[in-house]
C-alpha cells in the first residue's frame, strides 16, 4: 500500500504535468496552444479527495503509523495544488480565446432620437349651422 501511494506521489499532479498554459512572451499569449479541457484538473481534484480519505482511514486504523497519515496528507494537498493550479489554467486559456476570436468592436455611437411633429387634426364633416 505504502509504495502505491509513493508512485501517486511521484506522478502526482495532471494537471502539472499535462496542462499547457498561455505563454506570456507569445503576442496572444499563446492562447492557441494552450489547454482549456478540465478534465485533468477535475482527475486531480478526485485524486485530492482520494487522498485525504485516505489519511482518514488510515488514522482511524488502529495500530496505524502517522507516516500512512502524512502520505495521505501530503498525496491529497500535492493533487489538490495541482487541481487549483489546472483550474486557472484552463480558465485563463479560454478567457484568451475568446479574445482572440472576438476582437473588441468600437461602440456605436448613439444618435439623437428623431422627434415627429404630432398628426394634423383629421379633417371631419363640416357641422351644420
Amino acid at each position: 500500500m505504502a509504495a502505491l501511494a509513493a508512485l501517486a506521489i511521484a506522478t502526482a499532479g495532471c494537471s502539472f504535468m499535462f496542462v499547457e498554459r498561455p505563454h506570456e512572451s507569445l503576442p496572444d499569449h499563446g492562447a492557441s496552444e494552450c489547454t482549456t479541457l478540465i478534465a485533468l484538473p477535475v482527475l486531480d481534484l478526485m485524486l485530492g479527495g482520494a487522498g485525504g480519505v485516505w489519511a482518514l482511514y488510515a488514522g482511524e486504523k488502529s495500530g496505524s503509523h502517522g507516516a500512512e497519515v502524512a502520505l495521505g496528507l501530503t498525496a491529497g494537498a500535492v493533487f489538490a495544488i495541482s487541481a487549483i493550479t489546472g483550474f486557472y489554467n484552463t480558465s485563463r486559456c479560454s478567457d484568451l480565446q475568446s479574445e482572440v476570436e472576438e476582437p473588441a468592436r468600437p461602440r456605436p455611437r448613439r444618435r439623437a432620437p428623431v422627434v415627429s411633429p404630432p398628426p394634423a387634426p383629421a379633417a371631419g364633416p363640416a357641422a351644420p349651422e
